[in-house]
């Protein structure tokens, strides 16, 4: 998915391949209405062999907040083609060609955002800071020994990434440095972690027990418990509108058991469960904010989920 969080163009890149035979056409864009493609169309001239070109699009979305889809076509002196090419090769059965439609969903969001510079502690990998680009962050991907030399007051926000205390047991020896740079203004935003004894209670300035609660149903309702708490507000208003079309999953490893200090902001369950208050949790600490969630921005920010997007803009947009 491309998503665009204002009118301003991103590029799009388009490979192009032959199959065997020499290749000569126009390759065009089809956008949804007021959408717009520089250069509008591209000459290709492939010798065939399986040859390939990557092609670059600049695409500026509409005024509006919509979705469509982008379809690419190469015409040539015998006909229009649109397909991707995918093959399947897997030992266990007979490799596999599939066409799908060489296509790719777009979502002009409305969008906004304050702050500037994130750094991202990657964990077990994750396409989230690809997206913080998108949104028109700067981020800048962290080891242990850069975050232990790292000036963070450099930094509007830090983002842990999902099982990233599980998986960089160094983090953990960092986390003290974390918590007093959040004291002078910082925001830390922690992504599910699962469930460790060693991280029992020892991942915010206060105690909270992750747990294996989670909600399954993408579809299950989401209350706000505190609607008009900054992280729902500001710089994006948040509704039942942005929890549309979400994937897979609302989220996992919410906690169960937090310090009265934090505040769980939202609330959902899957049918049939009692409510699952612990996937959103925040605490003031000194001038800054520390924040624990279990929704899966993981899997909704690459797939374009506007909603998404809109929210956790609010968690790392921080008005210092």
């Amino acid at each position: 998915a491309y998503l665009f969080a204002d009118q301003r163009p991103r590029e799009l890149r388009l490979a192009v391949r032959s199959t065997g035979v020499p290749v000569t056409g126009t390759v065009r864009l089809r956008l949804p209405s007021g959408w717009t493609a520089s250069p509008a169309e591209a000459a290709v001239r492939l010798p065939g062999g399986e040859a390939d070109t990557t092609l670059s699009f600049a695409v500026t979305p509409g005024a509006t907040p919509a979705a469509g889809t982008v379809a690419a076509e190469i015409a040539t002196d015998i006909g229009r083609y649109g397909s991707d090419i995918v093959r399947l090769d897997y030992p266990h059965v007979p490799i596999q060609t599939l066409l799908p439609p060489a296509e790719a969903h777009l979502v002009r969001a409305d969008l906004k955002r304050t702050g500037y510079e994130i750094a991202y502690l990657m964990g077990s990998g994750d396409e989230v800071p690809e997206a913080l680009a998108a949104m028109g962050f700067h981020v800048t991907l962290l080891s242990d020994d850069e975050l232990a030399k790292e000036d963070l007051t450099l930094v509007d926000a830090v983002v842990v990434g999902v099982r990233a205390y599980n998986t960089r047991p160094r983090l953990r020896a960092q986390q003290r440095r974390l918590l007093d740079w959040v004291a002078t203004g910082g925001r830390l935003v922690v992504q599910y972690q699962r469930p460790e004894e060693g991280l029992q209670d020892k991942l915010g300035p206060w105690p909270l027990r992750i747990s294996n609660d989670r909600v399954t149903v993408e579809e299950a309702p989401v209350t706000l418990l505190k609607p008009d708490h900054p992280l729902l507000t500001t710089p994006n208003r948040i509704g039942a509108s942005d929890f549309e079309g979400w994937e897979q999953e609302r989220g996992t490893y919410f906690s169960n058991r937090w310090d009265p200090r934090y505040e769980a902001l939202m609330s959902s369950h899957d049918p049939g469960e009692p409510a699952r208050d612990g996937g959103m949790l925040v605490a003031t600490l000194g001038k800054g904010m520390f924040i624990y969630t279990g929704y899966a921005f993981f899997r909704q920010l690459p797939a374009g989920v506007p909603g998404a997007w809109r929210l956790f803009a609010n968690l790392v947009s921080n008005p210092q």
